[in-house]
């Protein structure tokens, strides 16, 4: 029979003797001892405990590495170093005992008191000192409780902590899915352990990325992660500043093809053909306004800027030049003609362009509309239901 065991009957049989004399003014001294003794009892096997890499084998597996470059592999291994902190240094491992043993002992020496008096009060109708015990003891065995399980909150939590700790001895990062795979957690709860972890001090120099799907495990892992993580934004913000750029050189360059096109129009005195300019200038201004307000819709028109474009602006300066020649003969007739025929077509061409350019616009219109008459339909608000309804209003 262990320690505990025998402690826990010996608090028992105090309890019995206080219950049976009615006399508890020894009661006090005597659990005050018996829990001293079970505290000392208590640190000394835990004291005595083998540390985690006497007690089972470590795994000294390290996790892939992800792809990087030749250098940062070697640094990264040159500099990884084990991560497991002492045990006696393991934060809360004290606390967490004694807050474990004074919730467990208070709450149980509390309910044996207050059930035991309860009982002989209730039998003799002592119905005002009953109250009076509840009113005392119930709120001693709430702390009792709460104590449990604080105490038992914070020996699990050290208990995960040396679990972690096994798998990631020995490496420089580890990502959390892996690690929770290996624990049987989910990701966002392996994540939350370790960030509260590493504010705690479980893990000396360790870091979370911004996503938290890594933890790694010595500074310089961390400042090979942050420099990298700088490259990737100053990169970002360079992409970003050229595609500016670009989207605003595009523009320009279409506003320069749209005021070619209309300063020939001007000079072309055909009333037709002048028709067929306008509505191609209003088509054209109207694909760059839509390029100007997305900006990454800029690949799709590079076919529409580098060749159509710039055909039919050599087109219509043809037909200016032609139509300013004083005597037409047959050949620039029919040179006349044949321009002024294929600007509907290309009229036509420039307008299914522009719709294609509002295709994903129109798609997510689409699908907006679907899920509303969705949604009203199971409200009730579309058809015949919707008639009875407004029809009862």
């Amino acid at each position: 029979m262990d320690k505990a065991s025998e402690l826990g009957k010996q608090i028992s049989a105090y309890v019995q003797e206080a219950l049976r004399s009615g006399d508890f003014t020894q009661l006090k001294s005597a659990i005050e001892d018996t829990a001293q003794e079970l505290r000392h009892s208590v640190r000394q096997a835990w004291e005595s405990a083998p540390a985690p890499s006497e007690a089972e084998p470590a795994d000294k597996t390290v996790p892939p590495r992800p792809p990087s470059s030749p250098q940062t592999t070697r640094r990264t291994q040159a500099d990884s170093r084990p991560v497991r902190t002492p045990a006696a240094s393991v934060p809360g491992k004290t606390s967490g005992v004694l807050f474990t043993v004074f919730g467990a002992v208070g709450m149980g020496l509390c309910s044996l008191i207050y059930l035991g008096n309860l009982a002989g009060k209730l039998a003799w109708g002592r119905w005002t000192e009953a109250l009076s015990l509840s009113i005392i003891m119930l709120p001693l065995i709430a702390v009792g409780a709460v104590l449990l399980r604080i105490g038992t909150g914070k020996l699990a939590v050290i208990r995960r902590y040396r679990r972690y700790d096994r798998i990631l001895s020995g490496a420089s990062y580890y990502m959390v899915d892996k690690l929770a795979a290996a624990t049987a957690q989910s990701s966002v709860v392996v994540a939350k352990d370790l960030r509260r972890m590493i504010r705690q001090g479980f893990f000396q120099d360790a870091y979370m990325d911004e996503q938290g799907t890594c933890i790694m495990l010595n500074r310089e892992t961390y400042d090979l992660y942050r420099s990298t993580m700088r490259g990737a934004a100053q990169r970002q913000a360079e992409q970003s500043h050229a595609a500016g750029a670009d989207a605003s050189g595009v523009i320009a360059e279409g506003q320069r093809y749209i005021a070619r096109i209309r300063e020939s129009n001007d000079a072309i005195l055909d009333e037709e053909l002048s028709q067929k300019l306008y509505r191609l200038e209003a088509i054209t201004v109207k694909v760059f306004d839509y390029v100007e307000r997305h900006p990454e819709k800029i690949p799709e028109i590079r076919r529409f800027i580098n060749y159509y474009l710039p055909t039919t602006l050599k087109l219509v300066n043809a037909y200016r030049e032609f139509d300013a020649q004083p005597v037409a003969g047959g050949k620039i007739a029919a040179a006349k003609n044949e321009i002024r025929e294929v600007l509907d077509t290309i009229n036509t061409a420039f307008a299914r362009f522009l719709d294609e350019l509002f295709a994903d616009d129109v798609l997510d219109i689409s699908a907006d509309i679907s899920a509303l008459e969705s949604v009203l339909a199971q409200d009730g608000l579309t058809g015949s239901e919707f008639g009875m309804k407004a029809g009862k209003e």
